[in-house]
């Protein structure tokens, strides 16, 4: 049985059932809990799903594998493009999302899977995406944490937060 096919789609199913709520739970919390906290539990699972995989070699584990992490991953998406173009100044926000996010598909899509491939070669581990996908992911953690809260709600009340803690 073929199942390339059958993951993707429905893998990319959930991903777009789920995407279009994310950006409102932001909205209500801020882009950065939803961005962190999404990507944190993404980070979480790939080790161990990556194990099932390679220790089942199924199809069921690599489909369902797949499912869950695409759905984890999808959990802060809409926030992040709402963060990243609300990040940018007005004047340049549709050129500057469009040249951050092309460049980064470009730059990490574009190679991954040849990256990914001499990995397996060298290290003979089913488990070398894994490694790569954490190293990633982290990386994209760090820079999450340091951007900064765009969310209107979360701006508007830290003003509110600053004055309560300096009171007391």
């Amino acid at each position: 049985m073929r199942v390339g096919p059958i993951h993707v789609h429905t893998a990319k199913i959930n991903a777009f059932a789920r995407t279009p709520r994310q950006p409102d739970l932001s909205d209500r919390t801020g882009r950065r809990p939803v961005n962190v906290w999404g990507t944190f539990a993404f980070l979480l699972l790939i080790y161990p799903v990556f194990v099932w995989i390679a220790d089942t070699r199924s199809d069921v584990a690599l489909v369902t594998g797949v499912i869950v992490l695409t759905v984890t991953a999808a959990f802060g998406s809409g926030a992040f493009i709402a963060a990243l173009a609300e990040g940018l100044p007005k004047s340049i926000r549709g050129s500057g999302f469009a040249t951050v996010y092309s460049v980064a598909i470009a730059a990490f899509g574009g190679t991954t899977q040849l990256i990914v491939t001499w990995l397996i070669h060298i290290t003979g581990s089913a488990m070398a995406p894994a490694w790569y996908m954490i190293a990633a992911t982290a990386a994209g953690l760090i820079a999450l944490m340091l951007m900064r809260e765009t969310a209107p709600v979360r701006i508007a009340r830290a003003p509110l937060l600053a004055r309560a803690v300096a009171a007391g």
